[in-house]
């Protein structure tokens, strides 16, 4: 016997209680498979990690709905639906979902102490579905605001992350939105230019005074880059110079 379930938002899960009572009479038996379809924004094994259910398991059918809640509370799907059969090594799972409309492309600022590739991998340590981008609504953003500042926490650093939206010009959509690190002092001490020719680092140098001994912000060390570094690469003949983003 297959049973159908769905989910649109924040609705209940409904079932007949004649399918729920057949299944609690078979008592807790081997999730043999979990498959997901529907999503064109996030891979499948990591839907399946956020269900927190885990292939070989003992389930019942009533472990599924709040995995489907789980999923629905993220805020990333617009619907999620399920169905389960039974199978010879214990019982098949299927969610099929479908996404919302639009996410957040983020960022992380003032995160010094990390390349991006760590702080992305300890983020998907804890939020499987993180792949830099955060629906509007849901749990997902809080979740990835707790996994970044339990990162700090572990590493003995202080301060406290926030997740500022951001538009391209005031009155604009949130174009995205960037965690940044509040409560500690980060000055910028010197800037070094990887990959510059020689004889013109000089005169880099002396254009990149204006940020030595401000607070450090990514976004606002891009922007100088961008607007008044490329300038002394654009007089000295560099018509495709061009520069990466501030580390």
């Amino acid at each position: 016997m297959k049973c159908f379930f769905s989910a649109v938002l924040f609705g209940a899960l409904v079932c007949s209680a004649f399918a729920q009572s057949r299944a609690a009479a078979r008592g807790p038996v081997r999730l043999a498979s979990v498959r997901v379809t529907g999503s064109s924004h996030f891979a499948e094994q990591d839907i399946i990690a956020a269900t927190g259910l885990k292939v070989g398991s003992m389930v019942t059918p009533g472990d599924f709905k709040p995995a489907a809640d789980k999923l629905i509370s993220l805020g990333a799907f617009e619907e999620v639906k399920y169905e389960y059969a039974p199978a010879a090594a214990g019982i098949n799972l299927h969610f099929k979902v479908a996404d919302v409309q639009h996410l957040l492309p983020t960022g992380f600022d003032k995160f010094v102490w990390f390349t991006d590739k760590q702080v992305t991998d300890a983020v998907r340590a804890r939020v499987p579905m993180f792949r830099g981008e955060v629906p509007a609504e849901g749990e997902m953003l809080p979740e990835v605001i707790d996994a970044l500042q339990a990162m700090l926490v572990e590493k003995g650093i202080p301060g406290a992350v926030r997740f500022e939206l951001q538009q391209e010009k005031l009155g604009a959509a949130i174009a995205g939105g960037v965690f940044v690190v509040d409560g500690v002092s980060i000055k910028v001490r010197a800037v070094k230019f990887a990959g510059a020719p020689a004889d013109d680092l000089a005169d880099l140098e002396a254009a990149s005074k204006p940020l030595l001994d401000t607070a450090y912000q990514r976004g606002a060390s891009a922007s100088f880059a961008q607007h008044e570094l490329l300038r002394v690469m654009l007089r000295k003949g560099y018509l495709r110079a061009k520069f990466g983003t501030p580390a």
